[in-house]
């Protein structure tokens, strides 16, 4: 029986299946975003994410993200938490040597048969990105993408709220803002930028358009044919 946690009322509550309808409703006038968050069970410290069961820390963080979506007028409610193992480590571990690309290595961690989508969004939670030198990815992959995000930080630390919300804001369809000092304090102005700032949140117009005509869809952008749209952080 696989151990799965849900998340009710902030608090997180034990089950024996990935399976809830018990959630918050959204606050009003937002539309929900259905989300099935994924907690990585494994022996590799890396991988292993299951220390965001403990307290209020995961239901705090979604409510940082719901604060930095609040302009598009859309909340993320939580379908389920699960806590499952990976599908399969050996591609981390070449990712990790630097003999493979970080995203077969996060493809070969989901488990298909898992995931929400095409019924809702996915977040899958990996101990700690910085291992495959990204520090967060989102793959359109249609059998295996998602959002992946890092459960804490180098340093062991919880990475800032913005640092999830920038990768749903991929799943929602948007794309990285080019490098210039004006967009400075945009979500979506990728870590690599050197015009970057800490604590950036902004949505443009177009941005916060786009996000609620995929807000109709109730599900993540996909890949379209022959199109690779995968962005790492």
């Amino acid at each position: 029986m696989r151990d799965a946690w849900w998340l009710m009322g902030g608090l997180l509550t034990s089950g024996c299946t990935a399976k809830s309808t018990v959630e918050a409703p959204p606050p009003p006038h937002r539309t929900p975003l259905p989300l099935r968050v994924h907690l990585f069970a494994s022996d590799n410290p890396d991988v292993d994410a299951r220390g965001l069961r403990a307290g209020s820390t995961l239901s705090t963080q979604l409510e940082g993200i719901d604060e930095i979506f609040a302009p598009a007028r859309v909340a993320w409610q939580v379908e389920s938490v699960v806590v499952e193992p990976v599908g399969a480590l050996g591609p981390w571990q070449e990712a990790a040597a630097g003999r493979q690309h970080h995203t077969a290595a996060l493809k070969a961690l989901v488990r298909p048969k898992q995931r929400l989508a095409p019924q809702g969004f996915d977040l899958y939670v990996v101990g700690n990105l910085t291992t495959l030198k990204v520090g967060g990815a989102f793959l359109c992959d249609a059998e295996r993408g998602g959002a992946f995000v890092s459960a804490r930080t180098g340093r062991g630390k919880l990475p800032p709220v913005r640092k999830w919300a920038h990768e749903l804001g991929h799943a929602l369809g948007l794309r990285h803002t080019l490098c210039r000092p004006e967009a400075a304090e945009r979500l979506m102005m990728s870590g690599h930028c050197t015009e970057a700032i800490p604590g950036r949140k902004g949505l443009s117009d177009k941005e916060v358009a786009q996000i609620r005509t995929q807000a109709t869809r109730r599900t993540s952008v996909s890949c379209r044919k022959g199109e690779n749209t995968d962005q790492a952080d």
